[in-house]
């Protein structure tokens, strides 16, 4: 009986150890996926906030931009990356959704640059339009 005894002692350190095995990979994973969630959310944050223009004020060029009543900002910015403006229909929407001119937008016609930001471009399509002097 001291040997079935013994026996059974002996198995239980080494269920022990594979149990920390397995709690250590399951906690390495869920730091390499804490990591990648954190990486994904700095550069979603980092496209936001720090704005660049497309191009330099040297090379840039004028793109007109019809904006149709009823479209979308997600439309708007598939239009826009479309002529080359923005990178992404996505950020353009966070953007915009962030930004002082949030549901501003108004449709017209536009002559915008690829040197503007996301930011200047909004305020643009935003702006009340000039009232024509007579």
């Amino acid at each position: 009986m001291s040997k079935k005894k013994n026996q059974r002692e002996s198995r239980r350190p080494a269920a022990g150890k594979k149990n920390r095995g397995l709690q250590l990979a399951v906690y390495l994973m869920l730091l390499a996926v804490i990591g990648l969630f954190g990486r994904a959310a700095y550069s979603l944050g980092y496209e936001v906030f720090c704005q660049e223009p497309m191009t330099s004020e040297a090379e840039a060029r004028e793109v007109e931009v019809i904006v149709q009543d009823g479209m979308s900002v997600y439309q708007i910015g598939r239009l826009l990356k479309s002529k080359g403006l923005i990178d992404s229909p996505l950020i353009f929407w966070v953007q915009e959704e962030l930004s002082d001119y949030r549901g501003k937008i108004r449709s017209g016609q536009y002559v915008l640059t690829t040197a503007q930001t996301p930011d200047e471009m909004i305020a643009a399509m935003a702006a009340q339009p000039e009232e024509e002097e007579e």
